[in-house]
């Protein structure tokens, strides 16, 4: 299975839907913990914005300060802005969101567990490769200081439920490991293949992929799960915006990339 290739059950046990509570990963500093938004840093923010809107609707919010975006994704979102000059276009940092978060007591415990922690708009801790991730309420969406974005009406390629997964490349599997286990608890049960862990969070997964050696560590991709898509509708759509999609071949899950390379992915919640 690679870092984008999910199977049925899968995709199920994250989302809750099979496995009993003894299956379940052992929790760790962070239960209940969720993949809130994924942050993007971009190139040409008007066809980036114009792209996402194309696939995944126009429930768009504008920071009221600078030129970020927040699209909606479900109960989750996309923060989307300009990436500095001479800084490349990536996937930023994720964001977990905590329910009933309070900064400074969670800022204390992750302190006293060996994690050094930057605040600001949550808590920042960074893996041992310096991948960020930002530590913050859930529905962050409401605290974003932005107001609605009009734009001209039209029918969504895709209609999200949220964000179920973004991949990691790290550069040593075994440092990184204990660093989001501590987290997020046990490396998941159907974390099976060499060089990868995968750690169920709430309705939402990480999974870590060991880089190749001259490749270095990034947020690879991210995943938005949906209901249902019509494959060839979809495939034509995209072709149309210039990216060219890789159909599973059940059907269920679709990849591609954004104007800027950044690789997503939809998967089909299914059924059990």
């Amino acid at each position: 299975m690679s870092a984008e290739g999910f199977t049925r059950r899968e995709v199920l046990f994250v989302l809750g839907a099979v496995a009993s509570p003894q299956a379940r990963a052992a929790a760790g500093l962070l239960p209940g913990a969720h993949i809130d938004h994924v942050a993007i840093a971009v190139g040409d923010l008007d066809k980036t914005m114009a792209f996402y809107r194309r696939l995944f609707g126009t429930d768009v919010l504008k920071n009221v300060r600078t030129s970020r975006r927040y699209l909606h994704l479900g109960k989750r979102y996309l923060g989307i802005e300009p990436a500095a000059t001479g800084t490349p276009a990536r996937i930023d940092h994720i964001g977990i969101g905590i329910r009933n978060f309070d900064q400074s007591g969670t800022k204390d415990m992750l302190e006293k567990a060996g994690f050094q922690v930057r605040e600001g708009a949550g808590d920042y801790v960074k893996d041992p490769d310096g991948t960020p991730l930002q530590i913050w309420t859930e529905e962050s969406w409401k605290l974003n200081q932005a107001s609605p974005e009009v734009s001209p009406p039209q029918d969504a390629l895709f209609h999200p439920r949220g964000i179920y997964q973004v991949s990691i490349r790290v550069t040593n599997l075994s440092a990184s490991i204990p660093f989001y286990s501590k987290l997020f608890g046990d490396v998941a049960p159907f974390s099976k293949q060499i060089g990868q862990a995968v750690f169920a969070l709430d309705q939402s997964r990480i999974v870590l992929d060991q880089t190749a050696a001259d490749r270095p560590a990034s947020i690879h991709s991210f995943s938005v799960v949906v209901d249902s898509f019509d494959a060839a509708a979809v495939a034509k759509v995209l072709s149309q915006l210039g990216a060219r999609a890789e159909l599973s071949q059940d059907g269920s899950q679709i990849s591609f990339s954004d104007p800027d390379g950044i690789r997503l992915s939809v998967v089909v919640a299914g059924k059990k």
